[in-house]
């Protein structure tokens, strides 16, 4: 090892989170070149070669990494699918909660009104939307699609 020893925790944490061994980092320290528009390399420890992100300590040790962009393609494709499924799950569980007679016909009108409320609105907006409020708004106007438990009751004790 051969980067500062307060950074071997930090670098052990990164280590683990990309599912390496903290041998394996690539670390190189960056220091200022011959002028504003230069900066020096120093490899601290690991190859050159390495497919792994590097890991850049500045002058002061703030933690930086260099990615190569089919990484970093990946990620935002691995995050887009794991948002897109978190959503999913959630929306499901909103569902259950409000006893659908079809599930999959309430899956299809909820999906129908996202894609309505999503036209020119940032994906962020969509991701945060409140599917009570969204199930609330679908039971008022097809309660057709759901059980509504006041009536099984009254039924039951008729």
């Amino acid at each position: 090892m051969t980067y500062p020893e307060h950074l071997k925790k930090d670098f052990g944490q990164i280590a683990e989170n990309m599912g390496i061994n903290i041998l394996e980092l690539t670390v190189v320290r960056m220091r200022s070149g011959s002028d504003e528009r230069h900066k020096n390399l120093e490899l601290l420890q690991g190859s050159w070669d390495k497919k792994y992100p590097w890991i850049i300590l500045d002058d002061e040790d703030n933690i930086y990494t260099l990615s190569t962009a089919e990484s970093l393609t990946q990620m935002v494709r691995f995050l887009t699918s794991a948002q897109s499924e978190n959503f999913k799950l959630k929306l499901e569980k909103v569902i259950w909660q409000h006893l659908p007679i079809d599930f999959n016909d309430v899956w299809e009108v909820a999906m129908d009104r996202i894609r309505t409320l999503a036209l020119g609105r940032p994906e962020s907006t969509v991701v945060n939307l409140d599917l009570n409020w969204l199930l609330n708004e679908i039971k008022q106007k097809y309660p057709n699609l759901f059980y509504h438990l006041d009536q099984i009751i009254a039924q039951e004790k008729k």
